[in-house]
């Protein structure tokens, strides 16, 4: 039997007071359109409608949500400082699962915080039918999705404890084809900036990258200290990544090119590499990864590969649909394959 939605779960997941939601619910004065409308959507996605008809409600209001369907999608994406709504990586996957979620007329709620038990103890099971994740989901998170049977699609995330149907750009491919585009230009000393550990999709780039370096019975080689953070919002401690510089190129021991996990990445590496005058791609020849906004904005212009996180976010969508349809059916890992975008950043080796 479905728990039932309260007045207080609608309050805490707009933000607002009980006292607004009971007015608002009531069909009483003295709340604002837009607070209005995000009680009305909350109430209808969480099922507070299927169970009751607030008394007074205005049937026209009830329909002004959009929604086609009686079922809606849990969005969860976790909020960090390199994950969120405007992120240039992130922010275009989300607007592709909701456009399309809007197209087959599914209402969905994005959950920025989501905590062990919130799916059982704040949401109507009987008001979704699936649960899209983008990027790392924590698996006692995942756990609580299994226990109430969702059907689950990830984006550029995946947990060996719980398989489900999953959705990649090509990230092993990508930096396979950067790393033999540098090594066609004469490198050999070639360095992978990144974290290995932090996300799936980077452990793929770095395999792409030791592979095409295997390949050519070369060393793989791996750094953090450029790495940073992981992305544009994440600061590091950059007294330690400029004399690290300083001193390699002194040593000589300063690979003639960097293949970065991300752009954000490679873009913080050309900011250090220019402050201690080492040229790009003159000295060192730099790439990335997703091709956001900035790789081709920087300067020089960054050769990287693209990453059409718009379209993650629609297969998602068609995967779920798919799943809740069709149950029984063998999950599937879609990768997307991407292009590379040579720019100013990469030359021959001198």
């Amino acid at each position: 039997m479905a728990k039932k939605v309260t007045m207080q779960q609608i309050a805490n997941y707009v933000g607002v007071s009980k006292y607004v939601v009971s007015r608002t619910l009531g069909g009483k004065d003295g709340v604002s359109g837009p607070t209005k409308q995000k009680v009305l959507q909350a109430a209808s996605v969480l099922g507070y409608f299927t169970q009751n008809q607030a008394p007074g409600m205005d049937a026209t209001v009830l329909t002004s949500t959009k929604t086609a369907n009686k079922l809606s999608v849990l969005i969860l994406m976790p909020t960090t400082r390199s994950r969120s709504k405007e992120h240039s990586f992130w922010g275009p996957m989300l607007d592709g699962v909701s456009q399309r979620l809007e197209e087959f007329g599914y209402g969905f709620v994005i959950i920025t915080d989501p905590y062990v038990g919130q799916l059982t103890d704040s949401f109507n099971r009987d008001a979704f039918f699936g649960v899209i994740g983008i990027g790392s989901i924590p698996s006692s998170i995942l756990l609580d999705v299994y226990r109430e049977d969702y059907c689950l699609v990830l984006i550029d995330h995946e947990d060996r404890t719980y398989p489900c149907d999953t959705v990649f750009n090509n990230n092993f491919e990508g930096t396979l084809r950067l790393t033999n585009h540098l090594l066609g230009l004469g490198h050999s000393a070639i360095e992978f900036v990144g974290n290995i550990n932090y996300a799936p999709s980077f452990y793929d780039r770095y395999l792409g990258y030791r592979s095409a370096m295997e390949a050519h019975d070369l060393k793989a080689t791996s750094t953090t200290e450029l790495a940073g953070g992981e992305d544009e919002h994440q600061s590091f401690d950059r007294q330690l990544s400029i004399p690290m510089l300083v001193e390699r190129r002194n040593d000589g021991t300063l690979p003639t090119a960097f293949v970065c996990a991300n752009d954000s990445i490679a873009e913080r590496v050309l900011r250090d590499l220019k402050q201690v005058n080492i040229t790009v791609p003159g000295d060192v020849s730099v790439t990335g990864f997703d091709n956001i906004e900035k790789s081709y904005e920087s300067d020089p212009t960054l050769t990287t590969v693209q990453s059409y996180t718009d379209e993650l976010g629609k297969r998602a969508v068609d995967m779920l649909i798919r799943r809740y349809q069709s149950p029984e059916s063998p999950f599937e890992k879609v990768v997307l394959q991407g292009n590379l975008m040579l720019r100013e950043s990469t030359t021959f080796v001198k």
